[in-house]
């Protein structure tokens, strides 16, 4: 998902992300950095420096 997105866009998203979530059986200690492989280089990078204090980079996590 990228910045600018239609409300419409970001509900589709959360919805197949939701899915994803449940037929990967993403553990929650994992969901934020596979949520950050959904994102846009753009909002990657956005959202890694406006939240310095999240630890972005894990090797549990496999992509969306």
């Amino acid at each position: 998902i990228g910045t600018c997105c239609k409300p419409a866009d970001w509900a589709n998203f959360m919805s197949a992300w939701e899915r994803y979530k449940m037929g990967s059986n993403v553990q929650p200690a994992a969901e934020v950095y596979e949520f950050i492989e959904c994102l846009s280089e753009e909002l990657r990078t956005s959202t890694t420096h406006a939240h310095p204090d999240i630890p972005w980079e894990s090797t549990t996590s496999s992509g969306f």
